[in-house]
């Protein structure tokens, strides 16, 4: 495990961890692809897990975000895409070019929590892919619906504009003539929400290798994988640790 999450931290070379391990480099990369197939078996805790999300969490959650000024009560989370560049392939490149942040790239859908963990995730898709497409096909809209209306509590996730409105999400208002409580409103929601974004950098400084998109070859890594794995980790991080998203949500304690 110790050579994986050695792996993992900083984009090294395999020869610079033989020199660190005093292991074949052969070795070194069967280690790590094989920890890496074991942890990725624990992906289906990162597709809402309802077991650990029970109403007295995500009321934990919304009283946390409200503590924050947020002007609802009923948030307890906060979805975005996470672009995550990779070094232009040989083949596919179109799909794979994000035109906004003009890299190539794979593209992640998450939903982080205010106690700094991020409570799903979907992914990877092609670089150009809407994000409103990305939640389509995650099915999350599917799995709000069924375990976010909890007794008398509703509750819902927070997204930009391109979410939209739907039961369980909603997005600041838009146009050119907001009323003032609209303004403050989506004022408020995004200094919010801003603080809680601070998980998806997290898993990023903690992980490195998966921030180095030289090593990111879509043909050659399992860059899919490898992310998925990163958000576990940096999960049971947060957990034994927490993070400077927990640390400013100071009402928000960690279940478990």
């Amino acid at each position: 495990m110790y050579v994986f999450l050695k792996r993992m931290s900083y984009p090294s070379r395999l020869i610079d961890l033989e020199v660190f391990f005093g292991i074949e480099t052969s070795v070194i990369s069967r280690i790590v692809s094989k920890v890496l197939d074991i942890l990725y078996e624990f992906r289906g805790i990162l597709h809402w897990d309802h077991h650990r999300l029970t109403k007295e969490t995500l009321t934990m959650y919304a009283e946390a975000i409200v503590s924050k000024k947020a002007p609802l009560n009923c948030v307890v989370g906060f979805i975005d895409g996470t672009v995550r560049p990779i070094a232009r392939p040989t083949r596919y490149q179109r799909s794979t070019y994000n035109g906004h942040k003009r890299v190539h790239a794979l593209k992640f859908q998450s939903v982080s929590a205010p106690d700094g963990m991020i409570i799903h995730l979907s992914g990877p898709y092609v670089g150009r892919r809407h994000d409103t497409r990305m939640l389509r096909e995650s099915k999350l809209s599917e799995a709000l619906s069924k375990h976010m209306r909890l007794g008398d509590s509703t509750f819902v996730i927070y997204g930009d504009p391109a979410y939209g409105l739907e039961n369980h999400i909603i997005s600041p208002f838009r146009g050119a003539n907001l009323t003032k409580p609209q303004e403050l409103f989506n004022k408020r929601m995004s200094r919010v929400r801003v603080s809680v974004e601070w998980c998806f950098g997290s898993v990023l400084s903690n992980w490195a290798f998966i921030d180095f998109k030289k090593n990111l070859k879509v043909f050659l890594q399992p860059i899919g994988k490898l992310y998925v794995v990163a958000v576990l980790l940096q999960n049971f991080l947060t957990c034994y640790n927490g993070n400077m998203c927990s640390k400013s949500q100071r009402s928000c304690s960690f279940s478990s």
